[in-house]
């Protein structure tokens, strides 16, 4: 009965770990597909267009764009997209 026991421990473990880096990975791809909107978003304002430009531009949300807009403005001129996702990812928690 003992082995029996430890083998379900370690059954219970070894799903514990595949979902947890299914979630990791799930996380990776938000978290991906955030920053790219984000770079795209910067590379906009760097050239100077506004919020709704962008929006309509990358066929997204208004709300979502001129949240990211209005923190990566802080950013210019360097618009450093891992600081813009990190501010984003506190300011939308």
């Amino acid at each position: 009965m003992r082995n029996g026991f430890r083998e379900l421990i370690e059954d219970e473990r070894a799903e514990g770990r595949a979902e947890g880096r299914a979630e990791g990975k799930a996380e990776g791809k938000v978290a991906g597909g955030i920053l790219k909107v984000i770079a795209m978003v910067s590379r906009k304002c760097a050239k100077g267009k506004d919020a709704e430009t962008i929006a309509e531009d990358l066929d997204e949300p208004l709300d979502e764009i001129r949240s990211i807009y209005l923190i990566a403005r802080k950013y210019a001129p360097d618009y450093d997209a891992e600081k813009i996702y990190e501010e984003f990812v506190r300011a939308t928690n």
